[in-house]
């Protein structure tokens, strides 16, 4: 459930983990969240100062992930807080 995956983000963040950090890929923790429907992980991510418009490798960022899967919530909130469009 997406409430253990809360908590397990807040332990890492609270220990002093990179949230900026990127796999090969290009992506983080914000992109993998938002391509995976993770709204609380999103907001979490979000309100610790990650930076909301990152792009990955391919040059996808939190936004588009979310919009190719059809994430309503998670585009609105990223759009609230100012994602590039």
């Amino acid at each position: 459930s997406e409430s253990g995956h809360i908590e397990i983000v807040k332990f890492l963040v609270k220990h002093g983990i990179n949230i900026n950090e990127k796999s090969n890929k290009g992506n983080n923790i914000l992109l993998f969240a938002s391509d995976n429907g993770h709204l609380e992980i999103v907001k979490y991510l979000v309100d610790n100062g990650i930076n909301i418009n990152e792009k990955n490798s391919y040059g996808w960022n939190a936004l588009l992930l979310a919009s190719q899967k059809g994430y309503f919530e998670i585009i609105k909130y990223l759009i609230e807080k100012g994602a590039n469009i």
